[in-house]
């Protein structure tokens, strides 16, 4: 049975992260995943010359910025370091929402596209905008607010910061990667002893 990561947003997890068991499942098929989009991403199927301006080629290589965003992500939460997957996440978002407009076909997107071509920066309130005249203003506000939530990454927010600590005796904050000054978990454990500071550990997080 595939990871419940697949089919929730990110505002659940920011809200109520999940469970250890429930993550590594989600990173061995996520891992999976990303070899066998590497692969059809990187193949025959896509070559492109530096010359060509097709969107084609632009959709092909914002596609790879964000495979290649994603995997720096997953990276990231397996050292815990969830502020940078955060952002990260949000650079995926990004590429991929830059992707669709480009793709979009409409004047305006193609005008877009010469400017994204000539190094101009294209601005993520300019897909929203799309979306708010193509589908609905429902639709939009939803992306924006989607979009906002994922910021609170980008801007150190306080609840983004503190997630990166668990609690030990006295609700006392403990950085989710001390463990590395000492080693194993089972070396800093032996350490709190010899420092008789056991409780500092006692949410160590392996």
């Amino acid at each position: 049975m595939p990871s419940e990561v697949w089919g929730r947003d990110p505002q659940e997890a920011y809200e109520e992260p999940y469970e250890y068991g429930i993550q590594d499942q989600f990173s061995r098929e996520a891992r999976t995943l990303f070899k066998r989009l590497y692969k059809t991403l990187n193949s025959d199927r896509h070559r492109y010359t530096a010359e060509d301006r097709s969107c084609e080629k632009a959709v092909w290589l914002l596609a790879m910025d964000a495979l290649d965003s994603l995997r720096e992500c997953l990276e990231a939460l397996g050292r815990k370091e969830h502020r940078v997957a955060g952002k990260l996440f949000r650079d995926v978002v990004e590429s991929m929402d830059l992707a669709t407009y480009l793709r979009s076909g409409t004047n305006k997107s193609k005008r877009a596209l010469a400017r994204w071509y000539s190094d101009k920066i294209i601005g993520h309130n300019e897909y929203r905008e799309h979306v708010r005249k193509t589908q609905s203003l429902t639709v939009s506000k939803l992306l924006a607010k989607h979009y906002s939530s994922l910021s609170r990454f980008t801007h150190r927010s306080y609840r983004a910061i503190l997630d990166g600590y668990s609690r030990a005796a006295e609700n006392r904050l403990v950085h989710d990667r001390s463990g590395e000054l000492f080693g194993t978990k089972s070396q800093a454990i032996t350490q709190s002893w010899q420092t008789s500071q056991p409780s500092i550990w006692m949410n160590y997080r392996s």
